[in-house]
């Protein structure tokens, strides 16, 4: 039953040494390919409390819970809830992380959408969707949307670091998911 489950055991270096099934579904990753790589490397982990946080947690705590950014091998960028557990051996010393990552992208997507939904009556259109997804994912790139988007005003304005900004490259990544919804 475990190997159904997205889990992975590291060693102490972050190393995997235990990769299942569940983890190769969620990844898409072969056992080969993982095991014996440092996690966070294969990842491309983003830590929002930053990974000396969860390392000191897991030190002196002995586990850690929260919310990483991942990618899979294919690129596709994630979001997991992350239980993260110490095994000690018989001397109390820490050996191995056991690591339950649950990809809760889509539910992030969805509180996003529904933020919007609840801001923006153009919830419907299909800039609304887009809208919300950058949302979500300025938001974690700390850039606070001002507003939403309507018809007649396509790009959203943006704040980073207390100015706002009309920044190309949102306009371009909204074009081109416009685009992709048309067709």
């Amino acid at each position: 039953m475990l190997e159904l489950a997205p889990v992975l055991v590291r060693d102490m270096e972050s190393r995997i040494v235990l990769w299942t099934k569940g983890a190769e579904r969620l990844y898409g990753y072969s056992k080969a390919e993982a095991v014996g790589r440092v996690s966070h490397e294969l990842f491309q982990t983003e830590f929002a409390e930053g990974k000396e946080y969860v390392d000191e947690m897991l030190r002196g705590v002995g586990q850690w819970e929260g919310e990483l950014e991942q990618r899979k091998r294919n690129g596709e960028r994630l979001v997991v809830a992350s239980q993260q557990i110490v095994y000690r051996d018989s001397r109390e010393r820490p050996v191995h992380i056991l690591e339950v990552n649950t990809d809760i992208t889509g539910r992030i997507f969805q509180e996003s959408l529904t933020n919007v939904a609840l801001f923006d009556s153009s919830a419907t259109s299909k800039v609304a969707p887009i809208h919300a997804y950058l949302s979500c994912v300025t938001q974690r790139a700390g850039i606070e949307f001002l507003s939403a988007p309507r018809p007649a005003s396509l790009f959203p304005v943006v704040r980073t670091k207390g100015e706002a900004i009309w920044p190309g490259s949102v306009e371009r990544t909204l074009l081109s998911l416009v685009k992709v919804a048309d067709r």
